[in-house]
């Protein structure tokens, strides 16, 4: 089911930052002050960028927007959750027998109910790729946020200064109602002795506990990528076996179930290819009650790298753009990057006739409010 605007919302993003780790899936209350960033000791790779100070305080810094409330933390500079205020999981704390909690049009959904992408993390960057991967995940970076002058968006970024030369800075900029968040990356100084090329931004998938089908939801966990002309897109299961390496000019790389998709695109920077991999993730006790006590107490994970080469020196700053939210096919087509095209709508040949279908049934539950009764009403019609 799904809410919508409150009106008493401010249409602001609001920042709170607190001293304690981040949690995946957890609802992060917004809350009007600014956050004091005070940047860490200067964090410590030695010789080789796996090197961390484990000693360093977590901080998770929250954005909280009219459509979701994003959860990151600077120990790795991770993007820990992204909770989306509009749709209700079929397993909040107000579900019953996996039935969403019902929310009268025009109201939010309540956190505990609320649909949560906390991949853990979600998004993260490393410093090489495949086997060569240097994780930065134990790294504390800086943080630090900003509002423009109006005070209505915002910036969030994360830098990295090492004794060896190395610099990394990432900045997250708010767009203004939409699930979609531009990102910069600028890296330099990588030492030549460490034979990094390529840096990694690879997104991981959530627990799939949002929908009430939850053999269905699991089947259509994907990670699809578009690379030079071609479309891949890789069940979880079946990545077990092995990663896939798909080498070339890549537009984008997402992970994706039915309903929800986390994805990277590539604005400016040269890529070098996608790998895509699978893992397991095991689950709590209320977790496997939902799915039964004869279930696997696991489950897949759809894992996506999208590999990115070194950025020059005349030109140190790669642009993308980050999207985690409802996998809506017109909002995903507005971003000029094929980002709809992880959404499986049938043969090229067929492609215009499921668009216009799809435009249909959006207009009848814009005016029914229920998703059920629209597939009814086009069905009628076709």
């Amino acid at each position: 089911s799904r809410g919508n605007r409150r009106g008493a919302t401010p249409p602001r993003a609001v920042w709170t930052v607190s001293p304690a780790p981040a949690v995946p899936g957890a609802g992060v209350a917004g809350s009007a002050a600014t956050p004091e960033a005070v940047p860490p000791a200067e964090a410590s790779l030695s010789a080789t960028p796996r090197i961390a100070d484990a000693g360093e305080l977590e901080r998770a810094y929250s954005i909280e927007t009219l459509l979701y409330v994003a959860t990151f933390s600077n120990r790795g500079a991770r993007l820990v959750s992204m909770e989306i205020k509009r749709y209700a999981s079929a397993h909040g704390v107000s579900a019953a027998g996996g039935k969403a909690v019902r929310i009268p049009h025009g109201r939010e959904v309540p956190p505990g109910d609320r649909v949560v992408l906390a991949g853990g993390p979600s998004l993260g960057l490393d410093l090489g790729s495949g086997a060569s991967r240097h994780s930065l995940e134990a790294v504390v970076f800086a943080a630090q946020e900003s509002l423009d002058a109006a005070g209505a968006n915002a910036a969030l970024t994360f830098t990295l200064r090492d004794s060896s030369g190395l610099y990394v800075r990432q900045t997250y900029r708010v767009r203004p109602s939409d699930y979609a968040l531009d990102l910069d990356i600028e890296v330099r100084g990588v030492p030549s002795a460490w034979r990094i090329a390529d840096y990694s931004l690879t997104a991981r998938s959530w627990p799939l506990f949002t929908e009430a089908d939850l053999p269905g939801d699991a089947r259509s966990l994907k990670a699809s990528s578009h690379v030079g002309a071609n479309m891949h897109h890789e069940g979880a299961h079946g990545l077990l076996k092995g990663a896939k390496h798909f080498d070339g000019n890549a537009t984008w790389a997402a992970v994706h179930s039915r309903y929800f998709v986390t994805a990277i695109g590539v604005r400016e920077g040269a890529s070098r290819g996608v790998i895509s991999s699978g893992a397991e993730r095991g689950l709590t006790e209320e977790q496997r009650a939902w799915i039964g006590s004869n279930a696997k107490p696991l489950q897949d994970v759809a894992i996506n790298s999208l590999v990115m080469g070194l950025p020059s020196s005349n030109k140190p700053v790669d642009r993308f753009l980050l999207y985690s939210g409802p996998a809506e096919y017109f909002r995903l087509t507005q971003y000029k990057l094929r980002l709809e095209r992880a959404i499986d709508l049938g043969w090229s040949w067929i492609l215009p006739f499921s668009t216009l279908l799809l435009r249909l049934m959006i207009w009848i539950y814009g005016v029914v409010h229920n998703y059920g009764l629209a597939i009814l009403l086009l069905a009628t019609l076709v």
